[in-house]
């Protein structure tokens, strides 16, 4: 998506952007992010009680959050006395997990199916469901079964970042870091990680539509 195409969809009307999805101007990803750019939908915020009820319904201690996410047990405590503010990335994993549940662990086993973004070209017969499903913010999925990179480096960040169609801004801003982080992670002198690498790896493996 270029620059001027994201200043387009920031100023259209949501009426024009459901009318131009419907003959095939937009793509149903980009009727959904005019949506998000205009502040209409944004990634739920954790306050310290939803992680504690988080961690509660899958019996986990703190540690072990911890481990999950990858920082420490200390972490997890401020989060849950609201002795520090949640980063976006970790934000974005929590919510991840809190839609998953069990199934965060695919991500990590290489032996079952991986699944991508659908190619735009391939829409829906039936507008009106698909206008319905746009406002649950669903995207379809289609199975992929390439493996997860490891480690997640430079190439497979840039990758993900060009099958999402994005531009470097658009990209960070999703992941909620500095574009100057994306950019090193891109050109190799660091390696995402903790709970960035853990939001890389979902969108690789299950796509948008597996974050909230």
């Amino acid at each position: 998506m270029k620059q001027s195409s994201l200043t387009a969809l920031k100023t259209m009307s949501s009426s024009q952007s459901r009318d131009d999805y419907a003959v095939g101007k937009l793509t149903r990803f980009e009727m959904m992010f005019r949506d998000y750019l205009n502040g209409q939908i944004d990634w739920p915020l954790f306050k310290p009680s939803d992680v504690v009820s988080l961690r509660e319904k899958h019996n986990l201690t703190q540690e072990a959050l911890g481990e999950l996410l990858r920082v420490s047990p200390k972490t997890v405590l401020r989060w849950e006395t609201e002795g520090e503010t949640i980063p976006n990335t970790a934000r974005i994993a929590l919510c991840a997990i809190a839609k998953l549940g069990p199934g965060i662990f695919e991500l990590m086993n290489p032996e079952i199916a991986q699944y991508d973004l659908m190619a735009t070209s391939n829409r829906s017969d039936d507008l009106v469901n698909d206008l319905h499903d746009s406002v649950h913010y669903n995207l379809r999925a289609q199975r992929r079964q390439n493996e997860l990179p490891e480690p997640f480096d430079a190439k497979a960040v840039g990758e993900l970042r060009s099958r999402l169609r994005m531009t470097r801004g658009e990209f960070a801003k999703l992941l909620g870091v500095a574009q100057s982080t994306t950019d090193k992670w891109e050109n190799g002198s660091i390696q995402p990680k903790g709970p960035a690498l853990t939001v890389l790896k979902i969108l690789w493996t299950k796509g948008i539509n597996a974050l909230p």
